[in-house]
């Protein structure tokens, strides 16, 4: 069996704690010390062929000084795993490349690739591997959710919608920013109100939007929350007896339903129902 092994680098990302997942505290990866004996034991595997190394240090980075860190510590992994008669058929350098959410500035692509200096490997016989996963796929989807109520109170206004931590829950996770916008403004006169973009579930974590400003919006228009395709549908639930939502594929100026949305009925199908007795 092919197998290859993830390594802790023990390197700060400079992102959220939560997304956060190569300094030595983490849970995941080998320990950098623990390589050599690690490497050495699944040497005397008979059933097992080591191919590759791998390395992922967290999502959403913006800085390129963890990437240069990640890189360098991944080349000299890799030859030091060489070393103890490894031949590598792959390095993985993981993902982390960030997206502008909000007001963040976030390496190109190409400044990446850059970044990604193995040239003392050049007789590596494998791939370098990159996994641009978010920075692609966050900004192919957006959620579109209704309006149930504008509740005005004096202390705040909150907008309520049909659509919140149980269909993206990123914000409440994270403390995650999202561009929340309207889909129609032409018909509406009223001044913007600054107000807290909350969902219908019994928390108080429940919100996609702390103190935005948006039109006063009236039950049943449409407000749409960018960047979405990453952690959004993955991650909802049925939290409260929320059905899941709809998933929708568009492309131009023609779309089509690919996920339907999931009814009371079928989320109460699978449950069994008996008295005290019955076998």
């Amino acid at each position: 069996m092919p197998i290859a092994f993830r390594l802790n680098p023990d390197i700060d990302a400079l992102t959220h704690k939560h997304i956060s997942t190569g300094h030595k505290a983490s849970k995941f990866g080998v320990p950098f010390e623990d390589v050599e004996p690690v490497i050495r034991r699944a040497q005397q595997l008979p059933a097992v062929r080591i191919v590759g190394i791998h390395s992922h240090i967290g999502s959403q980075i913006i800085q390129p000084e963890p990437m240069r860190a990640r890189a360098e510590f991944m080349h000299d992994l890799a030859l030091r795993v060489r070393a103890l008669g490894v031949e590598l058929q792959h390095i993985n350098l993981g993902g982390g490349l960030g997206i502008v959410y909000h007001d963040e500035h976030p390496m190109h692509p190409k400044e990446w690739a850059e970044i990604v200096d193995l040239t003392g490997l050049k007789d590596l016989t494998g791939l370098i591997i990159l996994e641009p996963g978010r920075s692609i796929v966050a900004p192919a989807g957006a959620l579109v959710a209704s309006v149930t109520h504008l509740k005005r109170t004096p202390e705040k206004n909150f907008l309520v919608l049909d659509a919140g931590m149980h269909t993206l829950l990123r914000p409440a996770l994270y403390e995650a920013y999202h561009e929340i916008r309207p889909v129609r403004t032409g018909a509406i006169h009223e001044l913007p109100l600054h107000m807290d973009v909350v969902g219908p579930i019994c928390e108080s974590a429940d919100f996609l939007g702390h103190d935005r400003e948006l039109p006063a919006l009236q039950r049943g228009d449409l407000i749409v929350v960018m960047d979405a395709g990453a952690y959004g549908m993955a991650m909802a639930s049925r939290y409260n007896q929320q059905p899941l939502p709809a998933e929708v594929v568009v492309q131009g100026d023609q779309w089509r339903v690919v996920t339907q949305r999931e009814t009371y009925e079928q989320m109460a199908e699978r449950e069994m129902w008996q008295t005290a007795g019955d076998r």
